[in-house]
């Protein structure tokens, strides 16, 4: 009975003191492993420690490709816009608005297609063949 106590308390001190690390891990680090932490209690920490530096990565690379699209987007010398299958805008970037002659971005998004198309279905004809060939290659539309 008395080494069931020992072992249980031992166990509780570790698993309390992995939940603190856990708490310290939402600043980015990984979770300390205790000294005295039982072995098996240490292998699952190394295994979010690594899991956790996995997704810290996956973050990271994510944010640099958000990067490169915003920049690749925004400077871009022709006018570019993303828009939901409904028509709204999304996006515009500079080059659109100034090519339509706005004032600013959210007058031409609040706009959306009808300042680039003289006749609101032809966005739904490109919408519709985007959506049924994936693609849209060689439309030409005033």
């Amino acid at each position: 009975m008395l080494l069931a106590a020992r072992s249980y308390g031992w166990i509780g001190s570790a698993l309390q003191e992995l939940a603190m690390g856990i708490a310290v891990t939402k600043e980015g680090g990984a979770v300390p492993v205790p000294a005295g932490t039982p072995t098996e209690f240490r292998a699952v920490v190394e295994q979010f420690n690594e899991t956790l530096s996995s997704r810290n990565r996956a973050e990271e690379a994510e944010r640099a490709t958000r990067e490169r699209y915003k920049s690749i987007f925004d400077n871009a010398v022709f006018g570019l816009f993303v828009a939901t299958p409904d028509g709204s805008f999304i996006e515009v970037n500079a080059a659109l608005v100034s090519m339509l002659g706005y004032d600013s971005t959210p007058a031409l998004i609040e706009a959306g297609p009808a300042a680039l198309y003289p006749s609101p279905s032809q966005f739904g004809v490109l919408v519709q063949e985007a959506l049924e060939f994936r693609v849209i290659h060689d439309s030409e539309i005033e």
